[in-house]
């Protein structure tokens, strides 16, 4: 059977605004050389609403998200931030709109995400880790990503890829479809868990000691 080689993303920015408009469930494009890192900020900002993560010199785009996933990652943030608050834990939390610089490689542009959720210790967030304008070079204690119902396997998994190798910190990869429900934790030095099972718990021990979550009622938190 003849084989054709898929063409490569573009570099050039019109085109890809073109490809951005038209598409509804994401994909890739390759950067232009030469941005500065105000630059990028500016570029990723502007595509307000899209999902945009940076690895090398590709963008990984996906549309904005399903308003079920979305509300169950607003509300497990929630159910997080009220036990950090009441243990009075030295934790701090994070929306979907904090953008973080996980590695300067791979080169030119490294790999910047911005997770649905995300927690960061106090003791970490130095005046050099935590600048004031600008992403933050910092790897999150704990990242959420949550797949929205129109997110591509493909588009998904490329996205999860940001985060494989990078030192340090925590994922949680949340899949809430009702075909594949599952929770992915991915931790530095340990290897991958899929997390399938009801009465699965989620659990922050070193971060937020006695909380859990049985995927139960995780996925309670987007059923209507």
């Amino acid at each position: 059977m003849a084989t054709t080689t898929p063409p490569a993303p573009p570099r050039d920015l019109a085109a890809a605004a073109r490809i951005l408009a038209a598409s509804s469930d994401g994909g890739e494009l390759f950067l232009p050389e030469g941005l500065d890192a105000s630059a990028l900020e500016r570029l990723l900002r502007a595509l307000d609403g899209w999902r945009c993560d940076v690895v090398g010199d590709r963008l990984i785009w996906m549309a904005p998200a399903n308003p079920w996933s979305s509300r169950l990652a607003a509300r497990l943030l929630v159910h997080l931030a009220r036990a950090i608050d009441d243990r009075r834990l030295e934790l701090d939390y994070f929306g979907s709109d904090a953008g973080f610089v996980l590695d300067p490689h791979p080169e030119p542009y490294g790999r910047i995400v911005s997770p649905d959720a995300s927690l960061v210790r106090r003791a970490r967030m130095t005046p050099r880790a935590t600048p004031a304008s600008g992403f933050w070079p910092l790897v999150p204690d704990l990242a959420i990503e949550v797949r929205s119902p129109g997110d591509r396997q493909a588009a998904w998994r490329a996205k999860l890829t940001a985060y494989a190798g990078v030192a340090g910190g925590r994922l949680w990869a949340i899949d809430p479809q009702p075909r594949s429900r599952s929770v992915e934790v991915w931790r530095d030095g340990q290897p991958l868990q899929t997390l399938t099972e009801p009465d699965t718990e989620l659990e922050l021990e070193d971060l937020v000691p006695g909380w859990r979550m049985p995927l139960r009622e995780l996925w309670a938190l987007s059923d209507g």
